[in-house]
């Protein structure tokens, strides 16, 4: 059945010619598949791609609404997105969706399109796809390849803002194709768009190519300075756009060109960034000036045993506590370490105690109250994976953890486990590549990446004595040029923190401080909290002078 709307054009009131109410996919089903001159799509196009239109009931000719089917991972049609002809673009019902089209469906033209082909090309909307196919098609033909080559062509599911998140879904798709061309619009938003969090052609792209984040991307420029390829097809340049996506690939390469005419005074005048403050770790929080989102890559090392990991957990735990979305990728404990670590915490009990007898330290119903503070809040994330992965592999899981489950802080514990597995026996130069590629991703993401790095092994001979001299606490001490990796870590790293150990006389461990060795944004480096873990397993803030010696007295001490 059929209705009238009215909208707003201009000043004046105007009424939609026919607008469908509610449809089911049995509805749309009925429809035939119809050429649709207007937006270049062809019979041909509408059959191959099975999209659906319905006519006025009027006259039985005129299209009234287009209909792209979305199919689910498992191949079900799901839903149809509804372009409706009656209603001007900028009204509210002329995009609408009959059943359900979810971020996570294949991409429009995937079901179509064969796995593991030579170039797949990423378009924007949907009447691009046909376009796209259409011209490829018409540049072949006359030549030995005519009727030979079936293009493969997709379109992102949810416009340009998720534009990434797409692509992400369906990424073991995409990355099954040697080259990916990324052909979106060549439009690009304004200063107040971006504000606003819309992105059109040229940003998309650059989000999609810092996901992929690899050497096989290739973008294109339209003929003639068009918008995108239905309009190449529209105004006659359907075979030039082809010979293009098949001879004029351009190389994708993030780097920006900025004209100085396009910098604004505003940018200029932008202190730099404040992150958020521990309160508990309050001199390594004034000299970072807190814990930044986005764009970093923080590093914490030390020598083994010292409590890199225990302060790792600590700051994670206190980004959750705080409302932050946190991913975990501990690859040398089980996940369920990691989670009954974050309890502990929150509990304030020692870990060994609560992992060997939870219900000793606390309540089932304080446990329960715990995990659903930390754990079960929708915003910590957990890679259940134990043991060495390969790099590609992570960088995967990172951006799952970042594009799909929305995580702002990236926690990887630790570096050296991910390269372990590796058939290079060239450990260093692993991690310097490891390095480029995470720096890559924050770099062009808003998330920060904590990564835990061991040292090299350096012997620690301690200050000399003289002859009959008592020995002294010292402490031993971590430079840039004992990380493993070093160059790579030394030069992707946004921040490095290193945790220190105090050698007592007996050769025991007392205190731990942490130390700047490099922050890039603040350049505030040296010592800065000196702590030591007590028996409630946490690391405590305790006084740094020199003459103050702890002698531990109890296995709590042992980090």
């Amino acid at each position: 059945m059929a209705y009238q709307r009215k909208y707003k054009r201009g000043d004046k009131m105007r009424e939609s010619e026919s607008v469908f109410a509610k449809e089911s996919l049995e509805d749309v089903l009925k429809y035939k598949c119809l050429p649709v001159p207007e937006r270049g799509l062809t019979k041909e196009d509408a059959e191959f791609y099975e999209i659906r239109s319905c006519v006025s009931t009027k006259d039985g000719k005129t299209i009234e609404a287009t209909y792209f089917p979305y199919y689910s991972k498992s191949g079900e049609l799901t839903g149809f997105k509804k372009r409706d002809w009656t209603v001007p673009k900028d009204h509210d019902f002329h995009f609408t969706v009959v059943g359900t089209v979810k971020i996570n469906a294949q991409m429009f033209g995937q079901p179509q399109t064969p796995k593991g082909g030579r170039k797949l090309i990423i378009v924007e909307g949907e009447e691009e796809v046909p376009a796209t196919r259409r011209a490829i098609l018409e540049s072949l033909r006359g030549t030995k390849y005519e009727g030979k080559i079936e293009p493969s062509v997709v379109s992102i599911s949810m416009g340009t803002a998720n534009a990434a998140e797409s692509v992400a879904h369906n990424l073991e798709f995409v990355q099954s194709f040697s080259d990916i061309v990324l052909a979106f619009d060549s439009d690009s938003a304004t200063p107040k768009e971006l504000k606003k969090n819309i992105l059109k052609g040229k940003e998309a792209k650059e989000e999609v190519a810092s996901l992929l984040l690899s050497d096989n991307i290739y973008t294109i420029t339209h003929p003639h300075n068009l918008k995108d390829a239905r309009d190449c097809v529209l105004q006659g340049y359907a075979s030039e756009l082809g010979k293009i996506l098949a001879f004029g690939l351009e190389k994708y390469s993030p780097e920006k060109i900025i004209c100085g005419d396009d910098v604004d005074i505003d940018s200029l005048l932008e202190p730099l960034r404040e992150g958020h403050y521990i309160e508990r770790y309050p001199k390594l929080m004034e000299k970072l000036h807190g814990i930044r989102t986005g764009n970093e890559l923080i590093t914490y090392t030390a020598f083994s045993g010292v409590g890199k990991s225990t302060l790792n957990r600590e700051i994670a735990w206190e980004l959750v506590a705080a409302g932050y979305k946190v991913g975990f990728i501990f690859l040398e404990e089980p996940t369920k370490k990691t989670q009954q670590s974050l309890v502990a915490l929150e509990l304030g009990v020692r870990l060994p105690d609560f992992r060997k007898n939870p219900l000793s330290v606390a309540t089932r119903e304080q446990i329960l109250e715990a995990k659903d503070k930390v754990i079960s809040n929708g915003k910590t994330y957990f890679l259940d994976h134990f043991g060495s992965m390969k790099v590609d592999k992570l960088m995967q899981q990172i951006k799952y953890l970042h594009f799909i489950c929305g995580c702002e802080h990236i926690f990887i514990d630790h570096i050296s486990m991910v390269v372990a597995g590796l058939e290079s026996n060239n450990e260093r130069k692993d991690i310097d590549m490891l390095y480029e590629e995470l720096a890559a991703f924050m770099t062009n993401n808003e998330v920060t990446i904590h990564a835990v790095c061991h040292l090299k092994r350096v012997e620690d001979n301690g200050p000399k004595l003289k002859e009959g001299e008592e020995p002294k606490a010292y402490w031993r001490q971590v430079r840039k040029e004992f990380l493993r990796g070093s160059s790579g870590i030394e030069q992707m790293s946004s921040c490095i923190v290193a945790l220190e150990n105090e050698v007592l006389p007996d050769e025991t461990r007392g205190r731990v401080r942490t130390k700047i060795l490099k922050d890039r944004e603040w350049g505030e480096l040296g010592v800065c909290d000196t702590m030591l873990q007590l028996e409630d397993g946490r690391l405590h803030v305790v006084p740094d002078d020199e003459g103050w010696i702890y002698y531990p007295e109890s296995k709590a001490m042992n980090f």
